[in-house]
């Protein structure tokens, strides 16, 4: 799982910084953020005391990229995609974050008993 999770960051903050497929991107990222948060959220929400911040602020700005969209240097701009963003789009973006991280949070619960 460890191994999964590091290749979707890594693609996901691939995808953000060259600007391409930006919805699928931040779907990524924020996924993997969901994830993350998870063995923090005990802890409360700053990072100084164990808690979800730093995996809470990188999902969050992954979705405020899908709503202001990739720039005019990104390749989405390039290929004419970038009018895939947008407040639809990052709540799309979200929805798939969700469903995507729910199997792995449910498989984490059921280890944990």
């Amino acid at each position: 799982m460890v191994l999964l999770a590091g290749a979707c960051e890594l693609v996901g903050a691939l995808l953000l910084a060259c600007g391409a497929a930006t919805p699928l991107a931040a779907a990524i990222v924020t996924g993997t953020m969901i994830v993350a948060a998870a063995p923090g959220a005990a802890s409360g929400f700053w990072a100084h005391q164990g808690g979800y911040e730093v995996p809470f602020v990188y999902g969050a700005l992954a979705l405020v990229i899908a709503v202001t969209g990739p720039g005019p240097w990104s390749v989405d701009h390039a290929l004419g995609a970038d009018t895939a963003s947008g407040p639809a789009w990052a709540v799309g973006a979200a929805a798939v974050a969700v469903a995507t991280a729910a199997p792995v949070l449910l498989l984490r619960r059921r280890h944990l008993r």
